[in-house]
């Protein structure tokens, strides 16, 4: 994970780990196959393990993610941004790397068990890249909604119907029917060959019962 400062760092962690979490290893890789779009294998390692064995693992994000569909494409991407000598490091670090691909979080959400992972951000998404997001089976929400939306998930798994809805600063209005997308996910998992790339066959929006997104604003047609 990447801070914009140390301050923003310890705030991060501290707020976190007070949910009753613990950061991850360096080399507490997640234990399942995870293959880009291209079919290149990856590791990745979670950010926050939970103490408690019913809450969802977290990875932390301060801004949104980018578009990179393979790590070779977002390793050639951020080595010629890094090369032209322009711009900010650390920008093109959050536009390019792959480690901050939205297209590598969704293989992660898709290979990881059902509404047991959340990646949650301190700056809200943009409405582009949260129609993205969707799309690509990213269970997600600010960081002053996870304490809520980690219950929710346990709640959901337990079988209680949870439509769980945010709405950011600009009015954006979106709803997670989270027993929808456990069960999508749940049949999509047992169908799946383990080592072939899922992305997108986590809980694609476009499966989900219309009903279940009624209360949503975001256009995921557009």
């Amino acid at each position: 994970m990447t801070y914009d400062s140390e301050a923003e760092q310890a705030a991060a962690e501290a707020t976190i780990l007070a949910l009753g979490y613990r950061k991850a290893g360096k080399f507490e890789f997640i234990d399942a196959p995870l293959l880009d779009a291209e079919g290149n294998a990856f590791n990745a390692v979670l950010d926050f393990i939970p103490l408690a064995p019913d809450d969802c693992t977290i990875e932390f994000k301060t801004t949104g993610l980018n578009s990179r569909k393979s790590k070779p494409l977002a390793e050639t991407a951020l080595a010629k941004a890094l090369a032209s000598g322009f711009g900010n490091r650390y920008k093109h670090k959050q536009d390019y790397s792959w480690s901050n691909s939205a297209y590598k979080h969704g293989e992660q959400h898709a290979k990881l068990p059902a509404l047991r992972h959340i990646t949650t951000f301190t700056k809200w998404p943009s409405h582009r890249e949260i129609k993205l997001y969707l799309k690509l089976g990213i269970l997600f929400c600010h960081l002053s909604a996870l304490k809520a939306l980690n219950s929710a998930c346990r709640m959901a798994r337990e079988g209680f119907e949870i439509n769980f809805q945010q709405v950011t600063p600009d009015g954006q209005q979106f709803t997670f029917p989270l027993n929808s997308m456990y069960r999508l996910q749940m049949g999509s998992a047992a169908k799946r060959n383990p080592n072939k790339h899922a992305t997108g066959t986590g809980w694609p929006v476009e499966k989900a019962p219309p009903s279940a997104w009624k209360n949503s604003r975001i256009d995921l047609k557009r």
